[in-house]
């Protein structure tokens, strides 16, 4: 009698059709709805011409949203203000309240947020600063004021390189300018964070029917670009050469960008007037009242010359300027960050340990990361990891190869396998299979499955683990800066030859570990 046909693949194809008509549906409506410029009460449109730092080719023609909000006297200075990402004008309301009136306030949209074009050839700070420039010259502004938020204030420090005589003073909140305090602390590595960041949110808005809602969530492509396509190694050239009053404000609980940032900055700037907020990341913004009254003191002295330019700065501040970058000046600052980073490899090693050793290593190399919080935070990981394997194998015995997603990593044959390898070396296969990526898994469920003595598991696993991981972090660290050094010439391309390097050790590994998996199945075989 004819078995009756197995469902799964009509439902699995019913809903794969399902999935591709909401796709095709959700892209025809953002076809027909397009994001565009959104205008708000009192904002103005300018034509500018969009530059394209980046590749070097010729300036598109673009439109740039602003706000002009004048001021109860027409003596009072211009102040411009520059959002950070994800955000817009709009961002600032709550010190425009603030401000409003005290000066003439200018808030243009960047990056293709707000009232402005969405698509520009270039999203970094570098390029939104030469549009900023053109709506000054547009206006007909003569010297003004600089406040910039985070991205806003590399905005800020490329314009004022951009317009020398045109700039009064800079306030910089919680700035992104040192590279080194940035995210991994460095430019490569970020920048392939960056550029996956942009991938994972190109794949969300285009293969997800989400019907034009995530083209305008504030953390859309257009941030990701802006994040991508920027450069903080360019302000090197640009912090020696500023000469204005600087004010530095920073929430001193900030976790996004620690405080230690906008200190390295200060020190950079020895004319700089540093100041903490109480507060997180927005603490700038969400303490409005006091920044803005630190603002409005800070521009009055600017306006009436009480204000330190660098040509002003004590001689012990101008030397200590002139001083390399040490992390161990930040040593303290840079705790929290240093134990995050320990937590974020012990959780990557969950879905990678080899590759997530690899980054660790190439961490190290930059001094980013110590070799000993490296070595230890990948160590946790494929501790709490495995042993996890080895519990599931002894709680659910056969019933685990079938919980995703280890029944789509463990191949037919491979928990039989472990138990004839286990019957040859015991618990040593934990030690021997730590050297066989692909076999790990079959072998830490296996050995649960057979209930073998958790101590003696335990036990050959620490020392496999305690060998391996510093094994592999010290390679890595030894050939990371070098391996660094060499993306650095291929920059644009870095990210894609990253994934191309890994792809090529990946299928190397896979190659080596079938070949040895096979020979010790030949050998136990042929063992009488």
């Amino acid at each position: 009698m004819d078995s009756e046909p197995n469902p799964r693949p009509s439902r699995t194809r019913r809903l794969l059709l399902a999935y591709l008509a909401l796709l095709a549906l959700s892209h025809g409506v953002r076809w027909l709805n397009p994001p565009g410029p959104e205008h708000r009460d009192g904002s103005q449109v300018v034509g500018a011409e969009a530059v394209d730092l980046r590749r070097g080719q010729p300036p598109t023609p673009t439109r740039l949203g602003y706000s002009d909000l004048p001021a109860r006297s027409p003596d009072a200075p211009t102040l411009v203000l520059l959002h950070g990402s994800p955000m817009d004008a709009g961002g600032w309301r709550p010190l425009i309240d603030e401000l409003r009136g005290r000066f003439r306030l200018i808030v243009p949209d960047l990056h293709g947020s707000g009232a402005s074009e969405r698509h520009l050839p270039d999203y970094s700070s570098a390029a939104a600063a030469a549009l900023v420039d053109q709506l000054l010259d547009e206006l007909d502004l003569g010297r003004v004021h600089l406040a910039g938020f985070s991205t806003g204030a590399t905005v800020a420090l490329h314009l004022s390189a951009r317009r020398p005589g045109g700039i009064a003073s800079l306030s910089l909140m919680a700035p992104l300018a040192i590279e080194k305090l940035e995210m991994v602390g460095d430019h490569t590595l970020n920048n392939a964070i960056y550029w996956a960041q942009k991938f994972y949110i190109w794949c969300g808005i285009n293969l997800l029917p989400h019907f034009g809602a995530l083209d305008r969530v504030p953390a859309n492509l257009n941030y990701a670009r802006h994040y991508h396509h920027n450069d903080t190694r360019r302000l090197d050239e640009i912090l020696p050469a500023v000469d204005l009053p600087v004010l530095i404000l920073h929430g001193g609980r900030d976790l996004i960008r620690p405080s230690a940032a906008s200190r390295e900055l200060a020190r950079l700037l020895p004319q700089s007037d540093y100041r903490e907020v109480d507060g997180g990341h927005l603490a700038p913004i969400e303490q409005a009242p006091v920044t803005a009254e630190a603002v409005a003191d800070f521009v009055a002295a600017a306006e009436d010359g009480s204000a330190r330019t660098r040509a002003r700065a004590t001689a012990e501040r101008v030397g200590a300027a002139g001083h390399p970058f040490e992390y161990a000046r930040y040593h303290d600052d840079l705790r929290a960050r240093v134990m995050l980073m320990v937590v974020l490899l012990a959780i990557a090693t969950l879905i990678s340990e080899d590759i997530t050793c690899i980054t660790a290593g190439i961490l190290a190399s930059r001094g980013v990361l110590g070799f000993v919080p490296a070595t230890t935070g990948c160590f946790l990981g494929i501790l709490i990891g495995d042993v996890g394997l080895y519990l599931l194998g002894r709680s659910l015995g056969t019933r685990a190869l079938r919980v995703p997603p280890l029944r789509w990593m463990i191949k037919p044959g491979q928990i039989e396998a472990s138990e004839r390898f286990f019957a040859r070396w015991g618990a040593a296969l934990v030690v021997i299979t730590r050297w066989l990526p692909g076999m790990r898994i079959p072998t830490y469920v296996g050995a649960g499955m057979l209930k073998l003595p958790f101590p003696k598991f335990l036990f050959y696993f620490v020392i496999a683990a305690a060998i391996w991981t510093p094994l592999l972090v010290g390679l890595s660290t030894a050939v990371g800066g070098t391996l660094l050094d060499w993306l650095a010439q291929v920059e644009g391309y870095a990210p894609l030859v990253l994934v191309a390097i890994i792809l090529t050790v990946w299928v190397v590994a896979k190659l080596v570990m079938g070949s040895a998996t096979r020979a010790l199945e030949r050998r136990v075989a042929d063992d009488p």
